[in-house]
């Protein structure tokens, strides 16, 4: 899986670019399952700080942006399991996109324990890669009252400046 720019300045374009349509398609997807409410605005792009910052501490190949997938990006919330497994159905099942790549954060949590479905794709016919996470509203709502979003932060910068010095397997973090 990699974008098919390789530079911060021509990768941000693109995600301009493909930004309203990205939007347009997991609006239109998420609202035909039931019960689950569409996004109710378009997510901005991820900074470009953010970008530089993942591109700098890669480990094996600094300051490229190949594969960071997440520039656009939406998250749709379910309020049951079953509407999370119907949401992810959807996504893969879809023919408007090609799915490049899904994690199950559900059953290998994030650093910082966040649980969620993250699904990569392209829209067909388009070349950059975009962001799906899935998540429960339970987990949504225990996040915003609680600092997880902060203590998130914090261990995935760890987490990254560990790998870029050798000191951190990516695959295990151990």
């Amino acid at each position: 899986m990699a974008q098919c720019h390789d530079a911060v300045d021509r990768l941000g374009a693109d995600a301009a670019r493909a930004r309203p349509m990205a939007t347009a398609f997991v609006l239109a997807l998420s609202s035909m399952v039931d019960g689950v409410t569409p996004p109710k605005a378009q997510t901005p792009l991820k900074a470009t700080v953010r970008v530089m910052e993942k591109a700098l501490l890669r480990y094996d190949k600094p300051g490229s942006v190949d594969r960071i997938c997440d520039i656009v990006r939406d998250m749709v919330v379910g309020e049951s399991t079953a509407q999370l497994a119907d949401l992810v159905r959807a996504f893969l099942d879809e023919e408007k996109i090609v799915v490049v790549r899904l994690k199950d954060r559900f059953k290998k949590p994030s650093g910082g324990g966040w649980r969620d479905v993250m699904i990569n794709y392209k829209l067909k016919g388009d070349t950059h890669v975009c962001e799906v996470q899935i998540c429960h509203n339970s987990l949504l709502v225990a996040r915003k009252g609680l600092p997880g979003h902060l203590i998130y932060g914090r261990v995935r910068n760890a987490s990254e400046l560990l790998e870029r010095l050798g000191l951190l397997d990516e695959a295990t973090h151990l």
